[in-house]
C-alpha cells in the first residue's frame, strides 16, 4: 500500500490545490495532508509554468538585448584572445551567433521553464528521499516528497508577477529579490553570489521543511536538516556557476 502523509482533521474533506497552495505559503501543516491526488501537485506547477511562460513573452525584448550584450562581450573576448588563430576566431564568433538566433530565444522561453521547474523539482525529490531514508531512517515515499516540492513552488508565483512587472517597469530584467538589490547589476562577483540568496527561495525553503515533517513524519530537527541540507548544496552549486558565468538573469 502506498505511503499517505497523516490526516489532519480527518473529517474535513481534503483541501482543493489552490487552498494547498495557499496554506503552504502561511507555512501550515495543513496543506500536506492526505490525501494527496495528482491535482494537488500538477496544479501548482501548471500555475508556476504558465507564470513564467508569459513572463519571458512578455519580457521577450528585455531578454533579447541582454543577448546581444553578451554576444557582443563574447565576441570582443574572442577576438582579443592572443591564443587562437584568425580561422579559430570566425569559427567561433559564427557558432556563438548561431546559438543565439531569435528562433532559439523563443525556444528557450517557451520550453526552458517545463525543463527547470520539472527537472528542479525531481532532483529536490530525489534528493530528499535520500537524506531521509537513507541519511535519516525515515519512510518517506518519492511520490510525497514530489508533492512537496509541487507545493513549495508557491512562492515562486508571487516572484514571477512581481519580476515581470518590475522588470517591465524598469525596463531590465536585472531585477533581484534579496540582498544583490542593493548592489548595482554591474558590481562583478558579489552581486553574483549575492543574486544566489532569493528570499522567495528561503521562502520555497520554509515550505520545504513544513512538508517534510507532515509526509516523512519525522522531528522538526530532521525535517530542517533535510531541507536546508538540499537546499544549502544547491545554492554552493549556483554560486559555483555564477563566479564561473557572467551572472544569473531572472527568477528561477
Amino acid at each position: 500500500m502506498e505511503y499517505q502523509p497523516p490526516s489532519i482533521r480527518s473529517e474535513e474533506p481534503p483541501p482543493s490545490p489552490i487552498q494547498r497552495m495557499s496554506r503552504a505559503l502561511r507555512l501550515s501543516p495543513d496543506a500536506f495532508r492526505a490525501p494527496i491526488r495528482r491535482p494537488d501537485w500538477l496544479i501548482p506547477i501548471l500555475i508556476l509554468l504558465v507564470i513564467q511562460i508569459a513572463s519571458g513573452i512578455l519580457l521577450h525584448d528585455l531578454f533579447v538585448q541582454v543577448a546581444i550584450e553578451q554576444q557582443d562581450e563574447i565576441r570582443a573576448r574572442i577576438e582579443e584572445s592572443p591564443g587562437m588563430s584568425a580561422e579559430q576566431k570566425e569559427e567561433a564568433i559564427e557558432r556563438m551567433e548561431g546559438s543565439s538566433t531569435g528562433a532559439a530565444l523563443w525556444l528557450s522561453t517557451l520550453v526552458g521553464p517545463i525543463i527547470g521547474v520539472i527537472g528542479l523539482n525531481l532532483l529536490l525529490a530525489v534528493l530528499l528521499l535520500l537524506f531521509l531514508n537513507f541519511g535519516m531512517g525515515a519512510e518517506a515515499s518519492f511520490r510525497a516528497l514530489w508533492f512537496v516540492g509541487a507545493l513549495s513552488w508557491a512562492p515562486k508565483v508571487i516572484e514571477g508577477v512581481l519580476f515581470a512587472i518590475a522588470a517591465r517597469a524598469s525596463g531590465s530584467i536585472h531585477v533581484a529579490f534579496g540582498p544583490a538589490a542593493f548592489l548595482p547589476y554591474d558590481a562583478g562577483t558579489a552581486r553574483k553570489v549575492l543574486e544566489v540568496f532569493d528570499l522567495f527561495d528561503v521562502w520555497r525553503l520554509l515550505i520545504t521543511i513544513v512538508g517534510i515533517g507532515v509526509v516523512a513524519r519525522v522531528s522538526k530537527g530532521k525535517a530542517v536538516t533535510a531541507g536546508l541540507g538540499v537546499f544549502v548544496l544547491g545554492w554552493i552549486v549556483m554560486i559555483v556557476l555564477a563566479i564561473l558565468s557572467k551572472g544569473m538573469v531572472g527568477p528561477v
